[in-house]
């Protein structure tokens, strides 16, 4: 069982990745709050592998219609991006990504509710407009220019929006109620980002 509240030495990393995906999540969400505030080293443990470990969960529990081990794995990710991003001044968007693509599959398997921490479909607006670098009308502007700029940022910066975009298309299909004029006008811009 979880009882340990140092995190793993590298010899003894592959066995507790390996317990604790056995675990129950709601156990591993738990001894990861506990590991995170008691301990002041949790460099040495795979982290990132244990955080794609539950997003595959929480991806096959939804699945296999398994909603609550998949939301339980899905807390878990979130958790763990949650901690990850926290230690760290820039945020890896791979890792936000992969949990947001993790929310939009769990939302189409189990339907949205509102105020549900993971559930929630504006949650993954929410994410998308927080994390916009640029307001739409600098981003339209950009979009109708950057192939005869060919600035290298510019570019990283729409093909961003395109995969924040393509991340929320399968739910916005879904759920068509939930496009405003606003979000109308950052879907339009899709064919013309790199």
């Amino acid at each position: 069982m979880l009882q340990s509240t140092r995190p793993a030495t590298t010899l003894n990393q592959h066995m507790l990745l390996h317990e604790l995906t056995q675990q129950d999540p709601v156990q591993v969400n738990a001894w990861l709050e506990t590991i995170w505030t008691v301990s002041s080293d949790v460099s040495a443990f795979n982290w990132l592998g244990l955080l794609k470990i539950a997003i595959v969960n929480a991806t096959a529990g939804a699945q296999r219609q398994q909603r609550q081990t998949s939301l339980g794995w899905a807390t878990v990710a979130q958790t763990l991006q949650r901690l990850l991003s926290a230690g760290s001044t820039r945020r890896p968007q791979s890792l936000i990504n992969d949990v947001m693509v993790m929310r939009v599959t769990l939302i189409l398997a189990f339907g949205a509710v509102p105020q549900h921490p993971i559930l929630a479909a504006s949650g993954v607006l929410d994410w998308f407009f927080r994390e916009a670098d640029t307001d739409y009308e600098t981003a339209a502007c950009e979009a109708q220019l950057w192939t005869h700029k060919h600035d290298l940022d510019v570019m990283r910066k729409l093909h961003t929006i395109k995969n924040r975009l393509l991340i929320m298309a399968p739910l916005l299909i879904a759920e068509p109620l939930l496009i405003t004029a606003v979000l109308a006008d950052w879907l339009a811009l899709l064919p013309y980002l790199p």
